[in-house]
C-alpha cells in the first residue's frame, strides 16, 4: 500500500447509517486523515463546538438535526468546508476519495 497523500487533517463524517460512516471513515483513514464519526446532526454540532474539524462530510437527511440545519449553524460564525451528499451520490464520492 502506498503512503498516505494527506497528513493529519481532521474530518467529521456525519451519517445515521453506521455502514456508511464506517466505509467513508475507512477510505479517509486510508488516505491519512484523522476521522471522527457522528450518527446525527445534534451530536456533530455539540462536538464541533468543542473542536471544529478541518472538513465535514455529511448526509442531508439526519435525525435530531438535519444536514441543512447543521450547515446553517456552522456557517453562522465558523468557517468549515463541508461536503454534503444524498445516498445516490455517496459511492461516487467514495470512489473519488479512494482514487
Amino acid at each position: 500500500m502506498s503512503s498516505p497523500s494527506h497528513s493529519g487533517g481532521l474530518v467529521a463524517v456525519v451519517d445515521d447509517e453506521e455502514s456508511i460512516r464506517d466505509t467513508v471513515g475507512f477510505a479517509l483513514r486510508r488516505e491519512g486523515y484523522k476521522v471522527e464519526t457522528y450518527a446525527d446532526g445534534l451530536d456533530a454540532w455539540e462536538a464541533f463546538l468543542r473542536n471544529l474539524p478541518d472538513l465535514a462530510v455529511l448526509d442531508i437527511v439526519l435525525p435530531r438535526m438535519d444536514g441543512l440545519e447543521l450547515c446553517r449553524k456552522i456557517s453562522r460564525d465558523r468557517h468549515l468546508p463541508i461536503k454534503t451528499w444524498f445516498r445516490q451520490d455517496l459511492f461516487s464520492w467514495i470512489s473519488i476519495v479512494i482514487n
